[in-house]
């Protein structure tokens, strides 16, 4: 600050200049320089980020019990507080699991308009195509020549019964098709398992000649229970509905209980990367640590910027969140980054289940995109 001394007609100074602001106090007349305005620009990832902190702040004070508290001051010691170990790993976490290492399969037949009208309002279910894999399913798609309430239901081949597994509620449907129509309650599937509808007030579906493809309930009627093979008909309609199946172990919300015990991953093994000038592409290769992370992360840094990958600008993210459970041998991805400008640097990492990161490890430097 420069203290300015006034004489004659002038008495006082005040307003700016350049970066210069002209100010008094007391009858002292002064000149500063402007502060500098720190710029909030909203980013996804900053936006994100305070989602999270508020997120896991409330579920610390109002859901974590006074034990899991406990377990998280035994597990931060004298490093950290237990309060920083949760939010920090439940953080690393999240960011690492965007939505879950699960393979998305299908039961059924594409919903689309097929040739025959399916004028009967019972219990039916696809034989051609059950269930691949064992999972849970998310949504159900279902193209009807009319609409109505149907409910979906779960079959399974009991060998002299078809068993009855479960089913939705009754979903109000449109003529036509009915995509991605998400239940109440998630249904678990099993290998083989069949899926079909029902209908209470008419609906009526569509399908092909394709040889035994449908089981049709004789009757007119719901099914809630296993029957006999014999009170069923098999006809040769393939049915326009479709289950979508996620597999795999669905994303923890958050980690309540701290990983006390668990060993930490350690750096993938064998990293190497390389760059291709011309298409801007960098190939990665790895193989698993002798304590393997459930997931691997490629972080992409811009070299005049600080490590800081929680509030980092939108293209210092994590590039990659990639699978490594139980994996044998060599894995590897390659990254497109034609979309940035600028001179960077990678490195990866390993996390496990519980958040927990292994120490970051230099894949490449000093790489120019322009």
């Amino acid at each position: 600050m420069v203290v300015i001394k006034t004489s004659g007609n002038i008495k006082d100074i005040k307003g700016s200049i350049g970066e210069n602001i002209f100010s008094s106090n007391k009858g002292t007349c002064y000149i500063r320089s402007k502060g500098k305005t720190h710029s909030n620009p909203q980013s996804q990832r900053q936006s994100e980020h305070r989602s999270s902190v508020s997120t896991f702040s409330k579920i610390w004070n109002d859901t974590l019990t006074q034990s899991q508290r406990n377990s998280w001051e035994q597990y931060a010691r004298d490093k950290e507080s237990g309060f920083n170990a949760f939010m920090r790993l439940n953080i690393d976490y999240k960011e690492f699991t965007p939505g879950g290492a699960v393979a998305i399969s299908h039961a059924g037949n594409d919903p689309i308009d097929r040739a025959i009208d399916l004028t009967f309002a019972t219990a039916e279910f696809d034989l051609a195509n059950p269930a691949p894999a064992a999972g849970i399913i998310t949504k159900f798609s279902l193209w009807l020549r009319t609409g109505g309430h149907v409910k979906f239901k779960i079959f399974r081949d009991g060998g002299a019964t078809w068993i009855f597994v479960s089913e939705t509620e009754y979903i109000n449907l449109s003529a036509g098709a009915n995509i991605d129509i998400v239940p109440v309650a998630q249904m678990p599937i099993l290998p083989g398992d069949m899926i079909g509808w029902y209908s209470n007030d008419g609906a009526h579906g569509t399908g092909d000649n394709i040889l035994n493809s449908m089981g049709f309930k004789d009757g007119w009627m719901d099914v809630t229970s296993t029957l006999p093979k014999a009170d069923w008909s098999i006809l040769p309609y393939l049915v326009s509905v479709q289950a979508t199946i996620e597999s795999g172990t669905p994303t923890k919300p958050y980690i309540p209980d701290a990983p006390i015990g668990i060993t930490a991953p350690d750096a993938p093994i064998g990293l190497t990367a390389t760059y291709n000038v011309g298409t801007h592409a960098i190939d990665v290769t790895w193989t698993p640590g002798t304590v393997p992370g459930s997931r691997i992360g490629i972080w992409l840094q811009g070299q005049n910027i600080p490590i800081h990958k929680q509030l980092a600008a939108s293209e210092d993210i994590t590039l990659l969140s990639k699978s490594i459970s139980q994996v044998k041998g060599a894995k590897g991805v390659s990254l497109n980054l034609s979309a940035l400008k600028g001179m960077f640097d990678i490195w990866a990492c390993a996390c496990d289940d519980y958040g927990q990161l292994s120490p970051l490890t230099t894949l490449l430097t000093g790489i120019k995109v322009t």
